[in-house]
């Protein structure tokens, strides 16, 4: 990106139509929990008491008092000031539990994102341990894993036999098979995937105005369909306002559901293969394209941050992104009108909804440094306790504090959870170009989406094939 100003300025252009995926978000994305609880929590500073027997600590450990190192981010694993909230308390008194209990000291090493992916694998290059456990990005495990293997196989008989078991259901099953390759898994976490970007949220009181049905009703039997979506975007768009506006993520989800496009895939011997470029997609793009781009059902081109601001006047009756977004103040839990929660809609060739992920879900990871793991799967199994034990309270923080008016959204939500796909082209991994042209194709009236997909398909070709490939070992 520094070596041409061709370059800068496409890279520009990009954050300037992405909210979520290529990483400008407002803040830096974490492994969130709610942790915001009725003011029934204790004050700032107060001790959190530990009830007996709220954990059950898989195990019998006693590690002698030694340190268990965690690398992260911070804010998490029990390392929060007290009074945070119900979830937030309940890590602590999960972290005295564990040190208690296994006789060792949690220790958290910092992070630091977006410089992650360098430090670790210079440091594992060198020998180093790093850690007992690394929790990172995907994008730090993907950097980690093509640079020589530089990560545990989770699977391998040697974890196995220290007692992790990654069939539980409260590990994320699509997350670990994302991260495995041909038999080797190098990451894993708990099943609690944020939706980063492939939601939809619409302006109820603009839906009423308009006369329009309440597009709940059609979630539920697969109805809510491109035709249907269009048909809204066509009511909406009048007197200075649009049917819909978006971020490149969600836009990716939209023409994923329409039959699983993907810009990478990854091959069943675990290489990777460029994939967007067929004529299957090329169709859905075009379609959509024709319909809301060139039908003028969109907003011109123009920042993302207008486009947020366009919604909360207003002008908008549909507006993508994270989450997140449907309940932040400064979002749309600070619009003047009622925010509905819903999925990006089904295309004739599709089955499901979705939304994808790229590089910032969490992962629980161990360096190949690292010759002793036992207290590294002792707090992997540990934190699976925990997850256990605070996963019905944080859905009853979501139902309550953040889908309190809206028991429909809140049953969309929960099956929109359940429903990501990973995708390979990560922007830190040198794939800008790859993850930017969907979104290119589908937003310059004049550019023709087969035709540029055609010329770029053989770059594309190499590029993954360098990146991914060329030092890969089965």
């Amino acid at each position: 990106m520094k070596k041409t100003l061709a370059i800068l300025l496409a890279a520009l252009l990009f954050v300037s139509l992405t909210a979520c995926g290529g990483g400008t978000t407002t803040s830096t994305p974490t492994d969130s929990a709610p942790d915001s609880t009725p003011a029934s929590n204790p004050a700032s500073g107060d001790p959190v008491s530990e009830p007996a027997g709220e954990f059950e600590l898989p195990g019998s450990y006693d590690f002698g008092g030694e340190e268990l190192i965690i690398k992260n981010f911070g804010g998490r694993y029990g390392f929060q000031k007290p009074g945070g909230g119900e979830i937030s308390d309940m890590e602590i008194r999960w972290k005295s539990a564990v040190e208690e209990a296994y006789h060792c000291k949690l220790v958290l090493e910092t992070l630091i994102p977006n410089d992650t992916q360098n430090s670790l694998v210079t440091r594992i290059l060198a020998g180093e341990k790093v850690a007992d456990v690394i929790a990172c990005h995907r994008l730090d495990v993907e950097k980690m894993r093509i640079s020589g293997s530089l990560l545990k196989d989770l699977a391998s008989q040697e974890i196995k036999d220290l007692g992790l078991d990654l069939t539980d259901p409260i590990w994320n099953a699509t997350l670990t098979d994302a991260l495995t390759y041909n038999g080797k898994t190098y990451g894993t976490y708990p099943s609690r995937p944020d939706i980063e970007c492939g939601c939809l949220c619409f302006n109820k009181d603009m839906l009423n105005q308009l006369g329009l049905p309440d597009p709940y009703q059609y979630v539920a039997t697969k109805e809510w369909t491109y035709d249907k979506f269009i048909e809204y975007c066509q009511a909406a768009t009048k007197n200075g306002n649009y049917g819909f506006a978006y971020d490149n993520d969600s836009l990716m989800t939209l023409f994923h559901n329409n039959g699983g496009m993907q810009n990478i895939s990854k091959l069943p011997d675990g290489r990777m293969q460029y994939t967007a470029y067929n004529a299957e997609n090329v169709a859905t793009i075009f379609y959509l394209k024709e319909k809301l781009v060139d039908a003028k059902l969109t907003p011109p081109e123009m920042g993302i941050l207008d486009l947020h601001n366009m919604f909360k006047e207003g002008k908008l009756l549909f507006m993508s992104g994270p989450d997140t977004y449907y309940w932040a103040e400064d979002k749309w839990g600070s619009c003047d009108f009622d925010v509905g929660f819903l999925p990006m809609p089904i295309g004739p060739n599709g089955d499901d909804y979705s939304y994808v992920l790229r590089q910032w879900p969490i992962c629980f990871c161990i360096s190949a440094t690292n010759d002793d793991p036992e207290m590294a799967v002792a707090f992997l199994n540990a934190y699976l306790a925990y997850e256990k034990v605070s996963a019905p309270l944080r859905e009853q923080i979501i139902r309550d504090d953040w889908f309190g008016n809206d028991e429909q959204g809140y049953e969309v939500y929960q099956m929109l959870r359940t429903k990501e796909y990973y995708d390979w082209d990560i922007y830190d991994l040198g794939f800008l170009d790859i993850m930017y042209q969907p979104t290119a194709v589908f937003i310059h009236t004049e550019e023709s989406v087969q035709a540029t997909m055609e010329a770029n398909a053989t770059r594309f070709e190499k590029m993954v094939d360098d990146i991914y490939n060329k030092n890969y070992n089965p």
